[in-house]
C-alpha cells in the first residue's frame, strides 16, 4: 500500500468479530502511517536558516483550516488530491511584527501549500498562488486532537 495513500480499505469479514478485527486493521494502518486522518491540532513550522521554526498552530476540520500565532492568523480550506497529498488553500493575515515571506513583508497574502503526509507530518512547500519564484519549506506536525 502507498504510504501517502488515503483509500484505507477495511475489508468486510464475516462473523462476531468483524469490527474488532476491522478497527484493529484500521489501527494498525494509522500507525503505519498508511492512513492519515487530517482532523485535529497541528503544529506549523517553516524552515529557516537554522532548522525548523515554530511559526504557530493550525486546526484542520472537514476541510477547513483555522489558526495562528503571536503575529498572525489563518484561515482557509484543505483538500485531500488523488494522488494521496493534500493542498491548502490560505489567507494568511499578519499584524504587530509582520516576516517577510515570499520575497517581501506585506499584512494580507494568500498560500498555496503542497503537502506530503509522512506518519503525524506533513511537509512540503508553499508559494502565493501564480508565483512559484519565492517557495518555502513547510512542515505540520499533529500535536492533539481536534476539540469538539
Amino acid at each position: 500500500m502507498n504510504p501517502s495513500s488515503f483509500r484505507c480499505p477495511i475489508p468486510y469479514t464475516k462473523g462476531s468479530d468483524a469490527i474488532t478485527i476491522a478497527s484493529a486493521r484500521w489501527r494498525n494502518l494509522q500507525r503505519k502511517g498508511e492512513c492519515m486522518a487530517i482532523k485535529g491540532v497541528w503544529n506549523s513550522e517553516i524552515a529557516g536558516p537554522y532548522g525548523w521554526e515554530p511559526v504557530g498552530v493550525l486546526f484542520l476540520k472537514k476541510g477547513h483550516v483555522h489558526g495562528g500565532g503571536a503575529h498572525h492568523y489563518t484561515e482557509g480550506r484543505y483538500r485531500k488530491q488523488k494522488d494521496g497529498s493534500i493542498r491548502f488553500e490560505v489567507e494568511i493575515h499578519q499584524f504587530g511584527k509582520k516576516r517577510p515571506l515570499f520575497g517581501r513583508e506585506r499584512e494580507h497574502f494568500p498560500m498555496v501549500a503542497h503537502l506530503e503526509p509522512r506518519g503525524d507530518f506533513l511537509q512540503g512547500e508553499a508559494h502565493i498562488p501564480g508565483r512559484r519564484d519565492h517557495r518555502i519549506q513547510v512542515r505540520y506536525r499533529r500535536v492533539g486532537k481536534y476539540p469538539d
